[in-house]
């Protein structure tokens, strides 16, 4: 299990525990359960269970690869939004009774009233994110174009996450970019649906608009993994979609495009490294940069760039505090960036949203890379 998985766990078991225990003293101190505060407290509590529950089921479910229910998914968000901020703002409570800071008529008496407005903060950020979100960029590079290869305009996607919100105008605003600057090549950097395969196949017609324009190539990455990998590699490939599978593919100019598997779900992910020449001077597509630290020293020798997504930028960046979730290593930043002994790597923020869909001091974007 990665280091970053395990601290997320951390972070958010212990809040929910101390949450759940602090909930429970209520009734203990003398909290009338038919009362409305109290039949509140007990809807809570069992909420608070069945997601424990969902989490534990979920495990085998996700080593099946099989898709999230729409039910799952909307109590997933609803998690995020209602259940994390109110047990946040419960723990320091049984935190301050525990080390006899406070007495317990004061946690019975302000108690509900915390519970309550952690439930209620929640979906009010969400609201006022997602209706000030900053718009979608264009982030450019130019890079210096090897004497052995021809200028190549390439525009790089990641992340869409249909069926989580993303608004189409978002989608629009990548075809009309297309039309505009008339790229060699689109990619995609997987992810490309949220939690069920449904949602791509309503979108066939933006899928063949684009391939009707220029190639367009697509690595899968975890999520279209669990919501279901032969539907997704399926439907884009009817569209006219290249699904590359730990695969090369050449691009115009004498450029060489590696597609590689998901880390998070899949093993030798790119085994294809292997067979090109030392010299080859690769663009990698991989959804997470995490797997530069996976290969070996040979293969790293052959790849000039890696691009990547997954870790949205964080999605919510909080001042000071910085993104609240990153699911990959921290040092792989948005941007370029080159870690020591590592070919450098293009991180993109993505398109879309995972879990809660809002987008904070992180905004969507679309890179455009140029080498003169």
């Amino acid at each position: 299990m990665s280091s970053h998985n395990s601290t997320q766990k951390w972070l958010l078991s212990v809040p929910a525990l101390a949450g759940a225990s602090e909930a429970v003293h209520w009734f203990i101190d003398g909290l009338d359960a038919s009362q409305p505060a109290g039949l509140a407290v007990l809807v809570w509590l069992g909420w608070l269970l069945f997601q424990a529950y969902e989490k534990v089921r979920f495990i085998p479910r996700v080593r099946a690869q099989r898709g999230l229910t729409l039910w799952a998914h909307v109590n997933w968000v609803l998690s995020f939004l209602v259940l994390y901020p109110s047990y946040y703002l419960l723990a320091p409570l049984a935190g301050a009774r525990w080390f006899g800071w406070i007495e317990p008529e004061f946690s019975l008496a302000w108690g509900p009233w915390l519970l309550l407005a952690g439930a209620l903060v929640g979906p009010f950020a969400w609201l006022v994110g997602y209706l000030l979100e900053a718009p979608a960029r264009l982030l450019e590079f130019t890079l210096a174009c090897p004497p052995d290869r021809q200028p190549l305009k390439l525009l790089f996607i990641s992340d869409l996450h249909l069926g989580n919100l993303l608004p189409e105008s978002r989608l629009d605003w990548v075809l009309s970019v297309c039309q505009e600057r008339k790229p060699d090549a689109l990619l995609i950097g997987g992810d490309l649906v949220d939690h069920d395969s449904v949602q791509l196949a309503a979108h066939q017609a933006w899928f063949r608009d684009l391939v009707a324009l220029l190639p367009v190539y697509a690595v899968l990455g975890n999520h279209d993994i669990v919501a279901g990998r032969q539907q997704i590699q399926g439907y884009l490939e009817a569209w006219g979609v290249t699904v590359l599978r730990d695969q090369v593919a050449q691009l115009p100019g004498g450029w060489t495009l590696v597609g590689a598997l998901d880390i998070d779900f899949e093993q030798d992910c790119a085994q294809s490294l292997l067979g090109l020449p030392k010299e080859a001077g690769a663009i990698l597509l991989s959804h997470n940069p995490d797997l530069l630290k996976q290969l070996p020293v040979d293969s790293l020798a052959k790849v000039a760039l890696c691009l990547s997504g997954h870790t949205h930028g964080g999605q919510i960046r909080l001042p000071w505090i910085g993104p609240i979730l990153h699911p990959a290593d921290r040092r792989f930043v948005p941007g370029l960036t080159q870690l020591e002994g590592l070919p450098p790597a293009l991180v993109s923020q993505g398109l879309g949203y995972t879990l809660i869909p809002m987008r904070w001091d992180c905004p969507a974007e679309a890179i455009w890379l140029e080498w003169t």
